[in-house]
């Protein structure tokens, strides 16, 4: 079990963990992001709460119906089943911390007009394990529920 470990930015685009159950926590994880300008971080929701300290450049963020332009030392606090995603104004480093193992869920638009939580999963500390040990959600699947997601940050 570890119980100190240096906090690491990923080197390039996306996050890394820095702690969670490689090092011991059962509950909480520590994640580090760099995130170019530019970068959507489509509407979700997860099934616990998430903290998200915006450490340099600029994004808005949107937590249910509010929109907040965050800077350095900007928090953003997400209570659980709550919608929420970003837009990256300007190259972004953060660091969240997160309940483990919460599910991400898109809201999908139906062909019908209505909405659905369709839920995604990757071998992210984030996402619940698939029902089917291995049965991960694809990329292509990914990137076609994302295009089904017509929320706006």
């Amino acid at each position: 079990m570890t119980y100190f470990v240096t906090f690491q930015l990923p080197p390039d685009a996306g996050f890394r963990l820095v702690a969670g159950h490689p090092h011991g926590l059962q509950r909480l994880l520590l994640a580090s992001g760099r995130i170019p300008a530019g970068e959507p971080g489509r509407m979700h929701l997860h099934a616990g709460e998430e903290v998200i300290r915006i450490l340099s450049g600029e994004l808005v963020i949107r937590v249910a119906d509010e929109r907040r332009t965050c800077r350095q030392g900007d928090l953003a606090i997400i209570p659980p089943h709550t919608l929420h995603g970003f837009r990256v104004v300007t190259d972004t480093v953060l660091e969240v911390i997160a309940e483990q193992h919460i599910g991400t869920y898109f809201p999908v638009r139906q062909p019908d007009g209505t909405r659905r939580l369709v839920e995604v999963y990757t071998p992210s500390p984030w996402n619940n394990p698939p029902p089917r040990a291995g049965e991960y959600t694809s990329e292509e699947e990914i990137r076609q529920l994302l295009g089904s997601v017509d929320l706006e940050v």
